[in-house]
């Protein structure tokens, strides 16, 4: 038997399959996985608000008005499941992966 610090059964899987180990955490990785909805909504968010903090420090403190908006877009749509983005993507074709937003 293998002496290791790690489980060497889930890291040898992990070799020879489609997973990948992320903080020690395994993940199941599908290859040509499409990224849904909610994921994206998160990109976006993300984006917009490293983007936001960016102009804020380089060019107007009043950028982080937008970064204020962004989250407050996203509390109010944890509690309503209403999101503004999430409409966008759909009329652009994207399918959800979950059913957590109201469309």
């Amino acid at each position: 038997m293998k002496q290791c610090s790690v489980n060497c059964e889930v890291l040898e899987e992990a070799a020879e399959s489609k997973f990948r180990i992320h903080f020690g955490l395994v993940e199941i990785f599908k290859e040509g996985e499409k990224m849904g909805i909610e994921r994206m909504v998160l990109a976006f968010a993300g984006s917009f608000i490293l983007i936001s903090l960016a102009l804020a420090q380089f060019h107007s403190p009043y950028w982080l008005l937008f970064t204020a908006f962004v989250g407050v877009n996203l509390l109010q749509s944890a509690f309503t499941g209403f999101c503004l983005l999430t409409r966008i993507l759909k009329a652009f074709g994207r399918e959800p992966l979950n059913d957590i937003f109201r469309y």
